[in-house]
């Protein structure tokens, strides 16, 4: 998703750029599309919520799209009160990182 400079909600805003991908926009999948449930199974997020015996989870939510437009909605907000234009590049990855690396449980590795 990319937004150009332009006025919403009737203001002005200034944002140059805000890019949402799955992956990133640079690495090996950075041009590969992907959704929340194969973002967790590579990030390691299903080892992570593995049952008992050894199956891969997943969370009970779609928790990385619900934390990545949170981040998207916070940074946009962070750039009006500041008011300064700004280039935004959020992933679902980057909350699957944010998110392992908040765990309590210490038998991942979240993958590049």
């Amino acid at each position: 998703m990319d937004a150009a400079p332009g006025r919403w909600w009737g203001g002005p805003l200034d944002v140059e750029r805000l890019a949402c991908s799955a992956w990133g926009e640079r690495g090996p999948w950075g041009t590969r599309a992907g959704f929340d449930s194969i973002v967790q199974a590579a990030s390691g997020i299903a080892m992570v919520c593995a049952a008992a015996g050894g199956r891969p989870g997943a969370l009970p939510v779609q928790a990385l799209d619900h934390a990545t437009g949170h981040q998207m909605a916070a940074e946009v907000l962070r750039l009006l009160a500041q008011a300064r234009a700004g280039v935004l590049r959020i992933s679902l990855l980057g909350a699957a990182r944010e998110l392992l690396a908040r765990s309590p449980c210490r038998r991942h590795t979240a993958r590049s």
